[in-house]
């Protein structure tokens, strides 16, 4: 029956909107298949003409609601906001103020799976939005909710699974997004739902390529592109072997990546799928550039530079590690300065759109409000209580009940204040990690440079001793990737600042055990601090190596440092 109702609906897209399936054809079904078919229906039409559609579901929560279909009427009614907020308004604030209208008018009528699936779509609008930490608080809601009422009352709850897998995915949380993706596979029926393997398996073996698992991830890929191929989906199967070449890429082995990749280069490029044939093209042109084939690297990167998306910050700094690298290998010094600098620029935005505090905080918001609307419940029933007693018996509880709250709010005070310090301790914890990281990137940077300079110095002696001419302008390529190595006041402004939040109170210590320092010995001992080599110091502070021997020299004279002793363990007691 349902599969007849299928053909029927995939017909009506052929017909005016008025001879699409009537509601008495799903009320015609067995009651545990009309609620999916209500919603094949829905996936079906969704792109026919807006007011008729609209019009049809207005229609179909009538007629379920005259034939006490209470569960369709719900499900009829929830799709108008979703359609709405989605279609009309999906990108502007009006969709999120359609969304909280019809909460409030399902937790009115007590529709609470309709409440639920609204809370979830909700989510997905804001991540959309760009709204990160309320996007996490309304799918981590819903998803919560849907276990609490139970999966069996939701039509297809896999697909929400994979909505909040492919939230937490984009946010970077891979560990969270493959538990939900494994929960979503392992439900009933989506053996057979081919459509969902494709998607789910994708982003499974996806997330462990992100992981740096990547067996499990060809394992993974592999059954997204078997579906693919039953699906007979052309653009999937491309997509699914471009993703599992890259796996094969990222784990060395660049025979077994190549085909794969060409696949899902050439088929993206012939759908005219330009951003997934850009990603193969920069894969392909990584993998050329490691086995040091410069005309293939260099006819992808030509593709890559042609086509990639400006607007994508993942595939630029994609882009520009791969540009950097081909410029290093091929001694290109001066493009691989540059393209260095612009993978680090994109690598750190990315960083940003990924990191771990938003989840966290989000995390605990929702646990906090769950915490709150379970108390509001608990004052609520125990009012009830109070109101059904007379008299002294009514003083009685009302006199506990005062007692027991008062109680309580010092408790809550209590536990509040703990679990704020405990927050402050967190958020000091996650302040010092990052400028941890950015401290050290900040100097690895200034390493790498240093590399780059020492390499393109060596490579100008031996020309000039080869009698090469005209050597002024690479001399002043060296001299420009130099300068940029430098330490400017405002640089050593940011420095010191990073250097506090990770070595606090270093600078008043030094200040108070060695008040006669001058500003550049201060700096001197704060690179030592860091355990730079004194090339690199001499690099961030613009004079010559010698210089750095002899004002280390010179410091441990002023110091009264004994002999045995040196600056580096000088600085580790401060």
């Amino acid at each position: 029956m349902r599969s007849l109702l299928i053909i029927h609906l995939f017909l009506s897209l052929l017909l005016p909107v008025h001879l699409l399936a009537q509601a008495d054809s799903i009320l015609a079904l067995p009651e545990e298949n009309q609620t999916n078919a209500l919603w094949d229906w829905y996936a079906l039409n969704i792109d026919t003409d807006s007011t008729l559609f609209v019009e049809k579901l207005q229609e179909f929560e009538s007629v379920f609601a005259k034939h006490k279909a209470k569960e369709l009427q719900r499900e009829a009614w929830v799709m108008l906001p979703i359609y709405l907020s989605g279609r009309f308004h999906r990108w502007t604030p009006k969709a999120i103020e359609i969304c909280n209208t019809a909460i409030s008018e399902a937790i009115d009528r007590g529709w609470e799976t309709q409440e639920v699936r609204l809370i979830m779509h909700k989510g997905s609008l804001l991540y959309e939005h760009m709204k990160y930490p309320a996007a996490l608080e309304n799918v981590i809601i819903a998803y919560k909710r849907m276990k609490q009422i139970g999966y069996d009352k939701f039509a297809i709850p896999h697909d929400a699974l994979l909505n909040i897998a492919n939230l937490f995915y984009q946010l970077g949380d891979y560990d969270n997004a493959s538990k939900y993706l494994r929960e979503g596979l392992s439900m009933k029926g989506t053996d057979h739902n081919f459509a969902y393997q494709v998607h789910a398996n994708n982003t499974l073996g996806l997330c462990y390529l992100h992981m740096a698992h990547y067996d499990s991830a060809i394992h993974y890929l592999g059954l997204a592109h078997k579906a693919a191929v039953i699906q007979k989906d052309s653009f999937w199967m491309a997509l699914t072997n471009g993703n599992k070449g890259h796996a094969h890429y990222m784990k060395g082995d660049y025979q077994g990546a190549i085909p794969l990749l060409q696949e899902d280069f050439r088929k993206s490029n012939q759908l005219e799928e330009f951003g997934s044939a850009t990603n193969a093209a920069l894969s392909l042109a990584s993998v050329y550039v490691s086995i040091g084939e410069k005309e293939n690297a260099e006819f992808y990167m030509d593709y890559a530079r042609r086509h990639v998306e400006h607007s994508d910050i993942k595939s630029m700094s994609f882009f520009y590690k791969t540009l950097y690298l081909s410029s290093k290998i091929n001694g290109d010094f001066t493009d691989a300065a540059r393209y260095v600098d612009s993978f680090l620029f994109f690598k750190n935005q990315v960083d940003s759109i990924n990191d771990h505090t938003i989840i966290g905080k989000a995390k605990l918001k929702v646990e906090v409000d769950q915490h709150a609307r379970e108390l509001r419940l608990l004052e609520e029933t125990r009012s009830r209580q109070v109101l059904i007693r007379n008299g002294m018996l009514a003083i009685l509880v009302l006199s506990g009940i005062i007692a027991f709250l008062w109680i309580s709010r010092q408790q809550l005070k209590r536990k509040k204040k703990l679990e704020l310090a405990e927050m402050q301790n967190k958020l000091s914890e996650e302040q010092l990690r990052l400028a941890h990281q950015e401290l050290h990137s900040y100097t690895n940077t200034i390493k790498e440079k240093n590399e780059l300079i020492h390499a393109f110095n060596d490579q100008i002696e031996e020309l000039r001793l080869a009698g090469v001419q005209h050597l002024a302008e690479r001399a002043g390529h060296l001299t420009e990737l130099m300068n940029s190595t430098l330490l400017t006041e405002d640089d050593w402004k940011h420095f010191r600042v990073l250097f506090d939040q990770v070595h606090p109170g270093f600078f008043m210590r030094l200040k108070e055990k060695m008040p006669d320092l001058t500003p550049a010995e201060t700096r001197l001992l704060a690179l030592t601090k860091l355990q730079l080599a004194s090339r690199e110091m001499a690099s961030m502070l613009g004079i010559s190596y010698e210089s750095i021997k002899k004002s280390r020299q010179r410091l441990r004279k002023k110091v009264n440092l004994h002999e045995e002793g040196s600056l580096d363990e000088l600085v580790e007691m401060i």
